[in-house]
């Protein structure tokens, strides 16, 4: 069974505006002065899930800990607006630097004027069988390791706010660097549902998708998005 997907990557499309009504940039147009360059650098890449303890420990604690080697998402859209305009600026998301090879996903024109708190939204969608990939490996209490391949196999949607304000003059060019908790995201989830994974993994891997471990999938699908950073770098 193919446990592991391809991630065709693409060239990163042209870029479409959007207010009132849609203008597409044609091949030498010049529509805007000023650039976001969108880049993703995650350095997270561990965490442990939530376990119930004894009072005599007191309650709770950290267990097990996983630790994420690779990863991708499939093409993407950007979306992002300012809070002080209903303009929105969209552009096409190219996926091959991955989850861990910090690099530019997008640039995208913006007209000049102030960028106050903007919105940045990632729709994802599958492409061969997966938006969001995952690979890595769990070592349990007992230092037992096992292969774990998570695969976010439905539409995943990302957004989340940069607190800043920005003046895009002419010629300017912006950073906005995104990251995902890769390891907060396993805080709040009790290490049942991953023991209860490898128990059924039969030696293979532990596949996480929406036929598979699907307790342990909703978790992470639901808490994965509030995860989502964007910090600005001028």
């Amino acid at each position: 069974m193919k446990y592991f997907t391809t991630l065709l990557p693409v060239l990163i499309a042209g870029i479409s505006f959007t207010s009132c009504t849609k203008e597409v940039s044609g091949p030498g147009e010049q529509t805007s002065t000023a650039k976001i360059d969108f880049q993703m650098n995650n350095t997270e890449r561990s965490g442990s899930f939530y376990a119930v303890r004894g009072p005599q420990t007191g309650g709770h604690a950290q267990s097990g800990i996983v630790t994420w080697s690779d990863g991708f998402i499939s093409p993407a859209t950007l979306t992002i607006k300012s809070a002080n305009s209903d303009k929105e600026y969209t552009a096409s998301v190219n996926p091959t630097p991955g989850l861990f090879n910090a690099g530019s996903m997008a640039i995208v024109d913006m007209s000049a004027g102030n960028l106050l708190n903007a919105e940045y939204t990632l729709n994802i969608k599958p492409v061969n069988g997966a938006a969001f990939e995952l690979r890595g490996e769990y070592v349990d209490n007992n230092a037992t390791t096992f292969p774990v391949i998570l695969l976010i196999d439905d539409n995943l949607q990302l957004k989340a706010t940069s607190e800043s304000a920005i003046e895009m003059a002419s010629g300017k060019i912006v950073k906005a660097v995104s990251s995902i908790g890769l390891g907060t995201m396993l805080e709040t989830i009790p290490e049942t549902l991953m023991t209860q994974a490898t128990l059924q993994s039969n030696g293979g891997p532990v596949i996480i998708s929406s036929t598979q471990n699907t307790a342990l999938y909703n978790m992470i699908k639901s808490i994965l998005p509030g995860t989502f950073k964007v910090n600005i770098v001028e």
